[in-house]
């Protein structure tokens, strides 16, 4: 669980303006440094490892949710935890992940966003750096955020 102080934050066009969000403003666009998926918009956090992704994805049948998973209108939230390793490196990483799956039937649409949250970075790992003490980390309620205000602008982006 990340604490600290509220990210100012700032709306971001998602998906060529299809899409707005509300989003940290401490953030770099993935999309400048490599390529990203045409379905997916990723966003990092310039002193920490925390990233934010939004993706598109093709409506799948509807089955019952992991018992873990909470229902909240037309959004469902899952929070876990995984020890995972960078670069197929030994260390292991405690990454919390955000996850809401937003539904949007009337264009066969999942819209799933993912926050990666480290919580514990290993001594060995190629991500383990000083972060500021000034660092304003990112927290559950910037991604509650980002899952609140996810707004359609152009229903084009669905072909209609």
């Amino acid at each position: 669980m990340s604490f600290g102080f509220q990210a100012n934050m700032s709306e971001q066009q998602l998906f060529g303006g299809a899409f707005t969000v509300t989003l940290p403003e401490a953030r770099n666009d993935m999309s400048v440094v490599r390529q990203i998926p045409d379905n997916q918009e990723v966003f990092v956090h310039p002193g920490t490892d925390q990233s934010i992704i939004i993706e598109l994805m093709e409506a799948v049948d509807s089955q019952q949710p992991d018992e873990h998973a909470i229902r909240a209108e037309s959004c469902w939230y899952i929070l876990g935890e995984q020890n995972i390793s960078k670069f197929n490196e030994a260390a292991k990483n405690s990454v919390e992940i955000h996850m809401g799956l937003l539904r949007v039937p009337k264009y066969t649409t999942d819209i799933l966003i993912t926050f990666n949250d480290p919580i514990n970075i290993s001594l060995d790992s190629s991500s383990h750096q000083p972060v500021a003490t000034s660092t304003v980390r990112w927290h559950s309620g910037d991604f509650r955020t980002a899952l609140t205000t996810l707004t359609l602008q152009d229903p084009g982006i669905f072909g209609v």
